[in-house]
C-alpha cells in the first residue's frame, strides 16, 4: 500500500471538509446565546477536518487495496 498517496488523499479530504465546515458555520450560526452554542459554531471546521481526513483515507485504502486484488488475481 501506498502510504504517500494515502496520506495525500486523507490532507485533501481534510482540507475539503475543512472548508465545508467553515461554510456550514457561516451559512448556520447557531440563534442560541450560550457559550457553548457559539464555541460549538467554532468546531465545525475542525469536524469538517477529521472526518474528510478519516474518510479520505478509508477510500484511498480500499481503491488501493482492489487495485493490489485486481493485479493478483489476473
Amino acid at each position: 500500500m501506498d502510504l504517500k498517496r494515502l496520506l495525500f488523499s486523507a490532507l485533501v479530504c481534510a482540507g475539503v471538509g475543512a472548508v465545508i465546515g467553515l461554510a456550514a458555520a457561516q451559512i448556520s450560526p447557531s440563534p442560541y446565546q450560550s457559550q457553548s452554542y457559539i464555541n460549538l459554531t467554532r468546531r465545525y471546521p475542525w469536524i469538517g477536518a477529521a472526518a474528510g481526513f478519516f474518510g479520505g483515507g478509508v477510500i484511498s485504502a480500499v481503491q488501493q487495496l482492489n487495485e493490489q486484488s485486481d493485479r493478483q488475481n489476473r
